[in-house]
């Protein structure tokens, strides 16, 4: 039954697509939009993990209060 259900948004995904999508927006845009997300990225060393994560947390949930994500 979930086999299904996913092979049924599956579908609907890729009409969506296919069908709608790419008749509207034929290439990618030349510039993103000043509104669109920004993404960063970086590794950190495991034994600096616990720096990051802070005491109980505390570093990370400071982070995500402060930048809502």
């Amino acid at each position: 039954m979930i086999e299904e259900a996913f092979e049924i948004t599956r579908k609907g995904r890729n009409y969506i697509l296919d069908e709608v999508i790419l008749k509207c927006i034929d290439k990618p845009r030349d510039q993103v939009s000043k509104y669109a997300p920004k993404t960063f990225q970086t590794k950190i060393h495991p034994d600096k993990i616990r720096e990051v994560i802070g005491t109980g947390g505390k570093v990370i949930n400071k982070i995500i209060d402060e930048t809502g994500v």
